[in-house]
């Protein structure tokens, strides 16, 4: 399949498979395609088939009809499931649960979630599994239980998702209110990025964290920096939920330093992107 250079710079590799990035609103699919680098056998037709059902289940969530999302994912997981395959069972029940946990359905979450684990193995998902478990309990206000899961995705990557997995640990730090670890994980997390265009998008989380607990520390012309760099990257990455976020930090941090003009017009930019999102529409 071909696709575009953005398109390109969404794509992850991992044994067995190829996962895309978090869609446009907020749901990671997968799209698994058969063989990895040193000669895998040709994908069978089943395989074929599964591919094609998360690529389009991929095209409803950036559509927004779950319903159709939701069907494509069942058939992929009854395919997985005939084939005995852990790794796709695995790969398909993750991305079920992250509709659910989008649909706000975060106990049907974490039943799929239980499945996943048990098919996991030496698949190569036990991190991503590890990481939506520590997002479906900071759904649930479980803050607590998600950074012990959080940190468990953290010591399980064996990838290139490190920053994915610290950016979750330093969101979770903030809910708790201990902004030392936060700005901790965070600037990790930037530090792992590095100029890679794969992780532009966690680069962007790392610089929008940082951004906002450097304007609390009333280090403005800093903290305004870094949310500007945020911002031009969600702007290239094209990802209107995280760009409302960057244009509400500057509003805030502006608010701060008395530049009430300019936080106005970040306030009602942000209001704007908004009001164009979907319904559910959600960071992930």
């Amino acid at each position: 399949m071909t696709r575009t250079r953005n398109e390109r710079s969404r794509v992850r590799v991992r044994p067995g498979g190829v996962m895309l990035r978090d869609s446009l609103h907020g749901v990671l699919l997968c799209m698994l395609l058969a063989g990895c680098a040193g000669g895998m056998p040709q994908a069978s037709e089943s395989h074929r088939r599964i591919a094609d059902l998360n690529e389009r289940a991929l095209m409803s969530v950036e559509k927004n009809r779950l319903d159709d999302t939701r069907r494509l994912l069942d058939e992929a997981l009854g395919l997985a499931t005939a084939l005995d395959d852990d790794g796709q069972q695995a790969l398909t029940l993750l991305n079920l649960a992250r509709l659910e946990r989008r649909l706000g359905r975060l106990e049907q979450a974490t039943r799929l979630l239980e499945r996943g684990r048990r098919h996991a193995g030496a698949t190569g998902y036990a991190a991503d599994l590890a990481q939506e478990t520590a997002l479906v309990l900071l759904a649930g206000g479980q803050t607590a239980e998600a950074r012990r899961w959080a940190e468990i995705a953290l010591q399980e990557e064996r990838g290139e998702m490190t920053a994915r997995r610290l950016n979750l640990l330093s969101r979770i730090a903030l809910r708790q209110e201990d902004r030392a670890a936060a700005l901790a994980y965070a600037e990790q997390a930037l530090e792992k990025t590095g100029s890679r265009e794969l992780l532009a998008e966690e680069r962007a989380n790392a610089l929008r964290t940082i951004g906002r607990l450097r304007g609390e520390e009333q280090r403005f012309a800093e903290a305004e920096k870094l949310l500007l760099e945020a911002l031009a990257l969600d702007r290239r990455l094209e990802r209107p939920a995280k760009i409302a976020a960057d244009l509400e930090a500057l509003a805030a941090l502006l608010e701060r330093t008395g530049d009430t003009a300019r936080s106005d017009d970040y306030r009602q930019r942000a209001a704007r992107v908004r009001h164009q999102l979907p319904p559910r529409a959600t960071e992930p």
